[in-house]
């Protein structure tokens, strides 16, 4: 493994834990059975949901949310926001989007994109999984060529699987997001994203797949980390 390559994982895998732990803390804020949300958390997932999640710098609100995430060497250092950023913003968004009204855990580890949308198949087109609708929503969003479309096609795919009550890995999504605006990352993440909609079960999911990031805090560790 080359240098570069073991430097993209490891900023994946620390990306993947910080917004994992961000959106841990949105989650415990809401009371899912009465589906009641304390005031701040409430407040910080309408702005969330207010925000573009391919557009960072547009809406002044995406600095605290976003960028207060972040340590400094994921923080961009040109006029462009930086690809960790991008993804960050892009998971927090599509996290209170997914999370808007929900009575259950909408962020639960071990649950990558692939898996959740062939739970999503078998809910919808179980009598045509690789024919149907959902599959031709996951085809689109494989072929995306720009982060514009990737953005919108993930979006859609988010808004079905809050219908359906679906829960996703956000932490890593937001490493899938980072991998993907890398050189030669659209590929990678394609293949994880087949890999797990193809061979992972629903009901036990698996972290075998190396190109699968593993969440690297446990929820003892997330109580008590500390993120700057």
């Amino acid at each position: 493994m080359t240098t570069a390559t073991t430097s993209r994982r490891n900023t994946e895998r620390k990306l993947a834990r910080l917004v994992g732990i961000r959106v841990t803390t949105l989650q415990r804020g809401m009371d899912a059975e009465s589906a009641r949300t304390d005031s701040a958390t409430r407040a910080t997932l309408a702005r969330l949901r207010r925000l573009d999640p391919g557009n960072l710098g547009d809406d002044t609100d995406s600095w605290a949310l976003t960028m207060d995430l972040l340590p400094a060497d994921l923080l961009g250092r040109t006029d462009q926001p930086s690809p960790a950023e991008r993804a960050a913003q892009a998971s927090l968004v599509l996290f209170a989007t997914h999370a808007q009204s929900a009575r259950q855990a909408v962020h639960v580890r071990e649950r990558p994109l692939g898996l959740a949308i062939r739970q999503l198949a078998e809910s919808r087109d179980a009598d045509d999984l690789m024919g149907g609708p959902v599959m031709a929503r996951f085809h689109s969003l494989g072929r995306a060529q720009t982060y514009d479309q990737l953005m919108t096609h993930l979006r859609g795919i988010v808004q079905i699987l809050r219908a359906e009550s679906i829960p996703l890995d956000y932490g890593s999504l937001a490493a899938d997001l980072y991998r993907w605006q890398q050189p030669g990352g659209i590929p990678i993440v394609r293949l994880r994203w087949g890999r797990g909609f193809h061979r992972t079960s629903t009901k036990n999911p698996s972290n075998d797949t190396p190109d699968t990031i593993p969440p690297l805090l446990t929820d003892a560790e997330s109580e008590t980390a500390h993120v700057r």
